[in-house]
């Protein structure tokens, strides 16, 4: 289950999204006055986010098998 996670094609397509995402923080850091640090914060918050949304919609495909 899940197995497309592992996929090449869909890891380029995530990495490329949340790389998309990252610039986009970045941007918006340097045009605020006195910064923001969203860019930061999202790379301490998007791993942990991402792993805790697959645990949880793996857990509810399972349950919901069974």
């Amino acid at each position: 289950m899940f197995e497309y996670i592992r996929d090449p094609d869909i890891i380029t397509r995530i990495d490329t999204v949340a790389a998309g995402i990252y610039q986009d923080l970045q941007l918006i850091d340097q045009n605020t006055q006195g910064g923001t640090r969203l860019a930061a914060h999202w790379n301490e918050f998007y791993p942990f986010y991402f792993g805790q949304v697959s645990q949880v919609a793996s857990t509810y495909i399972v349950a919901e098998i069974r």
